[in-house]
């Protein structure tokens, strides 16, 4: 078994996939280390009080990481069940949000003005 790791401009993601969820926590733990280790030699700073996980209970820098039922990365949430709901719900809003502006507009701007803002 092998972790994972992605880097997005200033964000870091770290992935283990396994069935026993005991060997997850020890690969995730180990590298998380190894990850600190690397970061004090190369001075480069990690938060771990921003760092977040779900289902299993990890340690980055002498600091518990949160567990969390839904996790943002890269716009996408991401949830503990597995299921799309928060990221429905959150498209939802913002589309919402964005009609709402539109039909605030409507009698300012013309249709094809609004049809542009519709499409971008």
């Amino acid at each position: 078994m092998l972790s994972l790791t992605r880097l997005f401009a200033d964000d870091t993601s770290l992935a283990v996939t396994s069935s026993d969820i005991s060997e997850t926590e020890t690969l995730l733990n180990h590298d998380l280390n190894i990850l600190n280790k690397w970061s004090k030699q190369w001075l480069v700073q990690f938060n771990p009080s921003k760092t977040e996980g779900n289902t299993v209970v990890i340690t980055f820098d002498n600091t518990t990481v949160n567990f969390i039922d839904n996790h943002k990365h890269l716009g996408l949430t991401l949830s503990s069940d597995a299921s799309w709901h928060s990221q429905i719900s959150e498209i939802r809003t913002q589309a919402m949000k964005i009609l709402g502006s539109m039909k605030a507009l409507k009698f300012n701007l013309n249709r094809n003005t609004l049809k542009q803002i519709y499409i971008s």
